[in-house]
């Protein structure tokens, strides 16, 4: 997913209006392919939008936005340090800049870029900033304050599934377990649509619920608190939706294995031995 476009006029006076106006087309096609996963179509646009206008601040973020979706950071960093030259308060840039420093193992510099985005009051993202915030904190093991960022990224937006995972993990590694269960169960729950189409969170929910790594976290935490029935439950989602040859994948299975074996879940994988689950991408660069 990809963080929301805010297109806007921040683009240069020395080009037409006409070419202005196609920039911001180019760059909202390009953000609608990206939306549908059409990455290569995406970047073609994407591009064409800052040839178009090499002034334009929110072309550059979407073509950051897709060189992100594309796991080419380099390329994202390079167009947001861009994006922010030309607008220094940019909060969708510095929000998409946390992440790509998160995905690049700079978790330092992320809570930096994080916290500039959420300072912004009104910055529709914000959710999404304080749910970096509390990455950064959660990869360096400053539990208490991804506690807190996790919580306000729910406050400002109670269906961020994301956020209730991401908690659970801070609770599992802290050996918790209890409250792991409660949050992971939250996360990965299903969606009320009551026959009604979708809200944007609600769509969010629907990834969570399919999000192999929270099915194999909820796992660990109910075999801690020695509850295998729906252990079992958990890790054979777990191999339902992660790729059978990816370690993730296999590990699921093994933990599924062991429990079906007479010997019973005392052979599984052991809950201290996973501090974390399977590295995944932050929701930031998904919606």
């Amino acid at each position: 997913m990809v963080a929301g476009l805010a297109l806007s006029a921040a683009c240069g006076s020395r080009i037409s209006e006409t070419e202005h106006r196609q920039a911001l087309t180019r760059a909202q096609l390009a953000s609608s392919m990206l939306m549908e996963s059409e990455f290569s179509s995406a970047l073609r646009e994407a591009r064409r939008s800052v040839e178009l206008d090499p002034e334009c601040a929110d072309c550059r973020y979407t073509l950051a936005t897709v060189y992100s979706s594309r796991g080419e950071w380099d390329e994202a960093e390079a167009e947001l340090r861009r994006v922010l030259e030309l607008d220094s308060d940019h909060s969708y840039a510095h929000n998409q800049l946390a992440v790509v420093y998160m995905n690049t193992g700079r978790a330092a510099e992320a809570e930096v870029q994080a916290r500039l985005a959420a300072e912004d009051e009104e910055f529709p993202g914000r959710h999404l900033a304080f749910y970096n915030l509390g990455w950064s904190f959660l990869e360096r093991r400053r539990y208490e304050e991804a506690l807190e960022a996790f919580g306000r990224a729910l406050r400002e937006n109670p269906q961020m599934c994301s956020a209730e995972y991401r908690i659970g993990e801070v609770y599992f590694r802290q050996r918790n377990y209890e409250e792991a269960v409660a949050h992971l169960q939250q996360a990965v729950a299903p969606p009320e649509t009551e026959d009604r189409p979708m809200t944007e969170g609600q769509h969010e929910v629907q990834h969570c619920m399919n999000m192999p790594d929270a099915h194999h976290l909820l796992g660990m935490a109910l075999l801690a608190i020695g509850d295998s029935e729906r252990a079992r439950e958990a890790f054979e989602r777990c191999v339902e939706l992660a790729t059978p040859r990816t370690p993730l994948g296999r590990r699921c299975g093994q933990n599924l294995d062991r429990l079906e074996s007479p010997e019973g879940p005392e052979s599984t994988e052991s809950p201290e031995s996973t501090e974390s689950p399977e590295s995944t991408e932050s929701p930031e660069s998904q919606e």
